[in-house]
């Protein structure tokens, strides 16, 4: 077999490969992909990318999926913004239940992690972490980067700069008054006000995997 040939199989196979790993994975019949249901946001799921406290990616594609509740209300949390000259970014979104377990492994603090045993509201598809990019799609400051576990990534925010304090809370503001709640200890985290009353999807077992 000539050379050429075998680097042709190489690529055309390690093309396959990576096709099959970004196929779509629709976690539940009623969960909407979250670039084609809402285009005008900007995705940058961290626990796709080594950019995460666990060091490594946990997700094997950067597809996000929510809830179709869960989009409904995030447009108009988008056009909320959208006056404001923001556009939305999401984090993370729909978290399958292995991926909690990972995380947990990465950092065994419930004030920040939820416990895999009791499930993370993220795999509900009501939960989303978000920030602000400007018009233009550039990411703007913010009290911390992601999953940045201190004081200052709470909802209290007078210890943070006038300019960082102004957009964190029309980031508030905006998901609140639009069927939104937060969690105390992380200013980008916000779920679905009735999240309790959805489901988990892909329940995992209670115990470590």
């Amino acid at each position: 077999m000539g050379k050429s040939l075998i680097l042709s199989l190489v690529f055309t196979t390690a093309g396959v490969f990576n096709v099959f790993s970004q196929q779509e994975t629709r976690p539940a019949p009623h969960f909407l992909r979250v670039d084609r249901a809402l285009p005008s946001v900007i995705v940058k799921l961290r626990y796709a990318t080594d950019n995460n406290i666990t060091g490594k990616p946990i997700y094997p594609s950067s597809q996000a999926w929510l809830h179709r509740d869960t989009i409904r209300a995030l447009k108009k949390v988008i056009r909320q913004l959208r006056t404001d000259g923001y556009r939305l970014v999401v984090w993370d979104a729909y978290r399958p239940p292995y991926a909690q377990w990972k995380l947990w492994e990465a950092y065994p603090n419930p004030e920040f992690v939820a416990d895999p045993r009791k499930f993370s509201r993220h795999s509900r598809g009501t939960t989303v972490d978000v920030t602000l990019a400007d018009s233009k799609g550039v990411l703007v400051e913010m009290a911390t980067d992601f999953d940045v576990f201190t004081k200052r990534a709470d909802h209290d925010l007078d210890d943070l700069e006038k300019p960082i304090r102004e957009r964190v809370h029309t980031l508030r503001m905006a998901m609140f008054q639009n069927g939104f709640r937060g969690v105390p200890a992380e200013w980008w985290h916000y779920d679905l006000r009735n999240w309790p009353d959805y489901p988990v999807i892909g329940e995992g077992p209670k115990a470590k995997p």
